[in-house]
């Protein structure tokens, strides 16, 4: 539809009917055009609010089966052209209970479903920039070559990834702000070693 046509409470909740049926899938906020946002926020105030009003009561909190997760995952992912933010992802807190059910963490799902993850991005990076055990990056460094070759994650996806790399092992350093200093261990040099590049 035009964005310039006046729209009523129910024109915003037939577009978002429409919406779910093309989508296959109750639609998340993200998925409406932005002047469509715009008046669903204004006539229903929450999101769940209007898809409460436009699909009923069994749309708030979906069955989110691992196949519907990864399904998610993949289209946002082929959308945006870059791994989903957390905010990008479906709200239902059933959504985010459900994805740990299936992943330990979203670098397990994104790894498992798309292949590669920002996890593997890091420590290719990482690997580039300390060639030598005795170098470190600093997160800025990391976050330059991660751009370099187009790689796009937000500050949150680092340092959530760097702390979570750092649990398992992986990285040695210390804080996650841009000026932390980091390095591969010797499990984190191997983890690349055996990284599939495609």
């Amino acid at each position: 539809m035009n964005s310039k046509i006046k729209r009523t409470k129910d024109n915003v909740a037939e577009e978002i009917r429409l919406l779910a049926k093309k989508l296959g899938r109750t639609p998340m906020n993200g998925d409406l055009p932005k002047y469509l946002q715009k008046k669903s926020c204004e006539y229903f105030g929450k999101w769940k609010e209007a898809l409460r009003y436009s699909l009923g009561d069994k749309a708030i909190e979906p069955h989110w089966t691992k196949a519907k997760i990864d399904k998610v995952i993949k289209d946002l992912y082929l959308k945006l052209e870059r791994y989903p933010r957390y905010e990008e992802l479906p709200t239902e807190k059933s959504f985010e209970k459900n994805i740990y059910s299936f992943y330990k963490s979203m670098n397990d799902c994104f790894e498992e479903v798309l292949g590669h993850s920002p996890r593997h991005e890091i420590a290719r990076a990482l690997n580039l920039l300390t060639p030598a055990s005795c170098r470190v990056a600093t997160t800025a460094e990391i976050q330059g070559e991660l751009c370099a070759v187009g790689v796009a994650l937000s500050n949150q996806q680092i340092s959530f990834t760097l702390r979570e790399m750092k649990e398992a092992g992986l990285v040695d350093g210390g804080r996650v702000d841009r000026s932390g200093c980091w390095s591969l261990t010797r499990a984190g040099r191997d983890y690349v070693k055996g990284l599939k590049y495609g």
